[in-house]
């Protein structure tokens, strides 16, 4: 493990946008905690507004539509938001991270056309990927989206394209209540719709090239006897991969229940189900694409050439005519992703001035990552292939609770609020057996069970503690002023486990394990935002963040992915990774523009590489 520091300096691009939304459209969706009394205000005027023109017998909705992307008006930090109808102009099954890609400082790269592939999948805010931006749906943490998520799962997996509602993306830092125990460089905060009142179905079908198609079917209950509202969402999605053989294969099933329980409490209950399995595209490297050809993918469709190069690979002798070594094509590889996440939250309010939200969540993800492997054969006794199936395995249980309570004095309001968070994890690499006769691209296509070998297995437990507190002050009708800190505290375990524990015979484990802390009592943040007239703003901010260890055998910053060795010469001296981001900018938006510039200045410290 390296540790180093890096200074990272960027300055952001501008923004333009042209739209017909009046202003109080600004404040459609989920705000950040300090532009939503602004927009408050807006919004008031909007009804005054909108029963104006019914008066007049014209409607609002045929002067304006909604914005597709909002530009943080009222906001003391850059921050942007994707509406629903901006995440619904796209081919359904895109991923909303691909379409939040048109926002400037969004960088985001895939191998597929609907940017699902998640081995593939890189969103880069700012100079730092998703490992180090924090990211939730309703509030609730998706982890670090790494592909070997060792804490969360990808927006795609958690809800379902026709169910987003709007995202917000905050590029310097986001708000200090984000659960997220990794956000150095922002955080993405998406949301989903609720129920309609009127019942409802929505139906939808997408067919394309390479066998792609998907269906969406959508049923909204409307208001119930009780008040409550529900609906249940399924997709199904297939499609060939558009080089190689195989198949990148999508269900999922969505539910979300609100009741109203009072004039002063609601409740949210919400369901996902998903079950992903995806054949992975051959990583190929710059050299392959000059000398072979950007073509150059796995071999599934030639098992006797896979098992040709295993055997050269195995015995020192020459490789077939045009393979160069064992790692040029693989005959196979995939990942399969089984995901169930819930969560119900009581969002109420005790007085005209005191209100505030309480939200348990759970979830548990199953998955392989596997590849047919050249260099571990399968024994005589069990098929015999000079090939075997080598997985990585993931297995997480985690619930959580987050709590936060908001009071309006004067004026200010003052906001705190408490995540908990206790997730165990296992991982572990182990080799199933392949036949000698034939093997198919479709069988990796299901979990695989009754393993011959467990190369290591280990065991994790990560508890996350977060409490922050804010207040924002409205110092005068144009200037407001936001200030807050949080403190966060990861305690991490690693265990890894021995062959009497597993029931098999298992090498000795040279992983290190042991305990790691991660812990800052204050990382403060401050913003204001001046109004210089109802078109133009200006607005500055600092914010200092904390990115917790990560806690697996194969994270890139984990301390359990050294040895023991260099773990034990180590753990002494280490540091988690911190970022100190400044953040001045300007704002421009009427009836029909909306534009900012924005300049930033981050300095990355301590920065952690396994080599």
């Amino acid at each position: 493990m390296k540790q180093n520091k890096l200074l990272l300096f960027t300055t952001c691009m501008s923004s333009l946008l042209f739209h017909h939304a009046h202003a109080e459209t600004v404040s459609a969706g989920t705000q950040t905690k300090e532009a939503e009394q602004a927009h408050t205000k807006q919004a008031a005027k909007s009804k005054t507004a909108q029963a104006s023109q019914k008066a007049k017998g014209t409607s609002p909705q045929e002067d304006k539509a909604e914005s597709i992307v909002v530009m943080g008006a009222g906001a003391a930090r850059e921050t942007q938001k994707l509406s629903h109808m901006a995440l619904q102009q796209v081919v359904p099954g895109t991923s909303p991270l691909k379409t939040l890609s048109k926002l400037p400082g969004v960088m985001f790269t895939s191998s597929d056309a609907l940017g699902s592939y998640e081995w593939s999948q890189q969103i880069i805010i700012r100079g730092f990927d998703q490992s180090r931006v924090g990211f939730t749906m309703d509030g609730i943490p998706l982890g670090n989206l790494a592909y070997g998520n060792d804490n969360g799962l990808s927006i795609g997996r958690a809800l379902q394209t026709e169910n987003n509602g709007t995202a917000t993306l905050a590029q310097g830092a986001g708000s200090v209540g984000v659960a997220a125990s990794n956000d150095l460089g922002g955080t993405l905060e998406f949301t989903s719709i609720d129920p309609t009142e009127k019942f409802g179905a929505d139906v939808a079908a997408t067919g394309g090239s390479y066998g792609t198609w998907r269906t969406f079917a959508r049923v909204n209950s409307g208001t119930l006897p009780g008040g409550g509202r529900l609906y249940v969402s399924y997709d199904y999605q297939d499609a060939n991969k558009w080089k190689g053989k195989g198949i990148q294969q999508q269900q999922q099933a969505n539910a979300k229940f609100v009741q109203p329980l009072g004039d002063k409490v609601k409740l949210t209950l919400f369901g996902d189900y998903s079950q992903r399995a995806e054949n992975d595209y051959q990583d190929i490297s710059k050299e392959q694409i000059r000398t072979i050809g950007y073509k150059l993918d796995n071999i599934t469709n030639n098992y006797g050439l896979a098992k040709d190069i295993a055997r050269a690979y195995q015995n020192g002798t020459a490789f077939p005519a045009g393979i160069k070594d064992q790692d040029q094509s693989y005959y196979n590889s995939a990942g399969l992703r089984e995901d169930v996440l819930g969560y119900g939250k009581l969002d109420f309010r005790l007085t005209d001035r005191l209100k505030g939200s309480a939200t348990v969540y759970g979830h548990t993800n199953t998955g392989q990552g596997i590849y047919a492997t050249p260099y571990t054969p399968t024994p005589d006794a069990l098929g015999g292939s000079p090939l075997s199936v080598r997985t990585t395995e993931y297995d997480i249980h985690r619930e959580g609770f987050i709590g936060s309570l908001s009071y309006e004095i004067g004026h200010h309001t003052i906001e705190g609020g408490f995540w908990f968070e206790n997730n165990d994890f296992e991982q572990a690499r182990r080799f199933y057996p392949l036949s000698e006769d034939g093997y198919t691209g479709s069988s990796v296509h299901w979990f695989r069970g009754n393993s011959f070998a467990t190369q290591w297995q280990s065991a994790f437990n990560t508890k996350t503690y977060q409490f922050h507190l804010q207040d924002t002050w409205q110092i005068t009708p144009a200037l407001k002023l936001n200030y807050g800190f949080k403190s966060l505290v990861v305690d991490n375990r690693g265990r890894q486990m021995e062959g009497s524990e597993m029931g098999v015979s298992v090498p000795t484990n040279t992983y290190a394990g042991g305990s790691i802390t991660s812990a800052n009592g204050f990382l403060p943040q401050i913003g204001a935002n001046y109004r210089i007239n109802k078109h133009n703003e200006i607005f500055a901010d600092f914010a200092s963040n904390m990115a917790a260890f990560d806690n697996s055998s194969t994270g890139a910053t984990s301390p359990f992915a050294m040895t023991s060795a260099a773990y034990a010469a180590s753990k002494n001296s280490l540091r988690p990774e911190m970022s100190y981001s400044e953040e001045i900018g300007y704002r421009f938006h009427n009836r029909r523009i909306q534009a900012s510039l924005t300049g930033c200045y981050i300095q990355f410290e301590n920065r952690l590489l396994s080599i």
